[in-house]
């Protein structure tokens, strides 16, 4: 799966579940997207979806829009 399937795959169920029209680069949490529950399950749907796992830092520095997202996947999903 490409980063721009993964990216629209999630802005997809973002705006599903907030009702809310997203960009690649909208503020998540800026934006007032999501607030910490919508952020949370989220979290839960991403790493179910796609079998990665993020770390607390990740959340906190990277996890903060659907491009940021989208490309934290492709990292992880690539070949050590």
């Amino acid at each position: 799966m490409t980063e721009t399937e993964i990216l629209s795959r999630i802005r997809d169920h973002i705006e599903d579940a907030t009702g809310v029209r997203v960009e690649p680069d909208t503020s998540l949490s800026g934006d007032a997207v999501l607030d910490s529950m919508k952020f949370i399950e989220l979290v839960a749907h991403v790493e179910s979806e796609y079998g990665v796992s993020f770390e607390v830092e990740e959340l906190e520095n990277r996890f903060d829009s659907v491009g940021s997202i989208a490309k934290m996947i492709v990292e992880k999903k690539e070949p050590s």
